[in-house]
This record gives C-alpha cells, structure tokens and sequence, in this order.
C-alpha cells in the first residue's frame, strides 16, 4: 500500500549510516534490508551471493564499468551477460517488492533513486567529517590511519562511480534526498532520534 513508510539511507563510507539502519529499525520496530538485499536477489535471480557482491565491487572500478557504458552506447542496451546490469537489475526489482510489502528501511543500492517516485517514501544521506568517519573506520576495521584513509577515499569513489553511471545524477547531491544529516555533529543516536521524530511525524495518521 502506498501509505507505508519506507526509509532510504545512503550514507558516506565511515559515517555511520548502516549503524543508523539498524537501531532505527529497532526504535521502529521495522526491517532494515542492507546486505539482505543482495541474497534476495540472488534467489530471485539465481546469481550466488557472491557472483553478486564481486560484480558490485567490479562496477566500482571506473574502467570496468566504462566497458559496460561502452557496450551500453554502442548498442543501445547491456548484454545478458554483463554482471553489472543484471546485479543492479535484480536488486532494484527486489528493493522494490520490499518496498511494496510494507514499512521498512533500504541501506544503500541506489534506493533513493529505484523508489524516487514512490509516495511516503523518506530518502536520507547520512555524512560526517573526514576526521570522524577515519576514527570509525580505524575502529571498526583494526586499521591505521593512511590504511583507513585510502579505504575511506577508495569506498566512496566507488559508490560515487557506481551512483552516477546508474542514476546520472551526482551522489549524495541534495536535490535527491528529503534530510542530509550530519553523524559527527548529530552522532549515531542523535541522527537516529532525528529520523525517528520524522517518520513519526509524517506517519501520525497511520500505524507505524
């Protein structure tokens, strides 16, 4: 039904934002689909796991994906076989029959943009200081800080790459989201009781 609320999180890589997710699911007492997404599409489309998570890091490598782009230019559409299209293709199809079920929360993949045109639909991008995001990411990985750094330069650059070559549209611009909110001023907590209050607010009619 179209009066279900789902929330889409995109998020800088250190900033928190698959964190946020997951205790906003709790607060909500709704699902939060992140990595769950990609073994969906993979039953759906009968791609393993992990045909599907090397195909996504593959697309974030410019020159792969600008021989897809290429293949894409030069005859108008991808080929069955390209592993970037038919990755994405499956896991927007999926995105969008969860979004269909019922209230829920999409990490990441592009959700923003495959349910752009959905109503009561809350698209979020989560950001933070270079300084903040080094911090999380040293310690969530047991890295150093050059090895965090070039992580952090590395992911980011990939999910730009891979946002813009699907949508066209810049990443994390905020003409496509309804709030940007800002981890290291908000905190994890801080921006989850934010995004708390607003789906409580635009959901004060109905049952969330």
């Amino acid at each position: 039904m179209s009066n279900q609320l789902v929330i889409t999180i995109s998020r800088q890589f250190g900033s928190g934002g698959r964190q946020v997710g997951v205790l906003l699911s709790r607060a909500l007492h709704i699902p939060c689909y992140d990595k769950a997404i990609i073994e969906k599409a993979a039953e759906e489309s009968g791609l393993a796991p992990e045909y599907i998570q090397r195909a996504e890091a593959g697309s974030q490598n410019q020159f792969f994906f600008n021989l897809a782009m290429t293949d894409y230019v030069q005859t108008g559409s991808f080929t069955q076989y390209n592993p970037v299209h038919s990755t994405f293709h499956a896991q927007s199809r999926v995105i969008k029959e969860l979004a269909q079920k019922g209230n829920c929360i999409i990490v990441g993949r592009c959700g923003n943009y495959i349910l752009r045109d959905r109503p009561n639909t809350v698209h979020v991008f989560v950001y933070g200081e270079e300084e903040q995001r080094l911090k999380r990411a040293i310690q969530d990985y047991g890295l150093d800080k050059d090895e965090a750094k070039k992580m952090l330069n590395q992911v980011d650059k990939g999910r730009s790459n891979y946002y813009r070559n699907f949508t066209g549209e810049k990443y994390g611009q905020k003409e496509s989201f309804d709030l940007m909110i800002n981890s290291s001023t908000m905190g994890v907590d801080g921006t989850v009781n934010i995004l708390c209050s607003y789906a409580q607010y635009i959901c004060a009619d109905d049952e969330l």
